[in-house]
């Protein structure tokens, strides 16, 4: 399974990232106020992933992002490691999502 995705792959469906996934933010709070986030995604940084896991679907696709990618990367393998097989890091992170048009809350 590829552990990245393409902003273009992604589309939003009944307020779902990709119809079937959840979109989950490792972005710092200072970061969404000054940028924004997409739309209808869950903020859950980086430094609190681990202790909020059961926040998160396990019965969807979890397409982790941050600002650039390396934060979603690092939460992708973080989500990988505690059992969530069906995950993918934005590649580019948010700032890519933004040139490829994704829609913005």
């Amino acid at each position: 399974m590829k552990t990245s995705i393409h902003p273009q792959r992604i589309i939003i469906v009944g307020g779902v990232a990709g119809g079937a996934s959840a979109a989950a933010k490792a972005r710092r709070v200072d970061e969404i106020a000054e940028l924004g986030k997409l739309k209808d995604s869950v903020n859950i940084p980086l430094d609190e992933l681990r202790d909020r896991l059961g926040e998160l679907p396990s019965d969807r696709r979890i397409v982790a992002y941050c600002q650039k990618g390396q934060r979603g990367y690092l939460a992708t393998c973080l989500l990988r490691g505690h059992g969530f097989e069906n995950t993918a890091n934005l590649r580019g992170g948010f700032l890519q999502a933004r040139l490829n048009g994704l829609p913005m809350a």
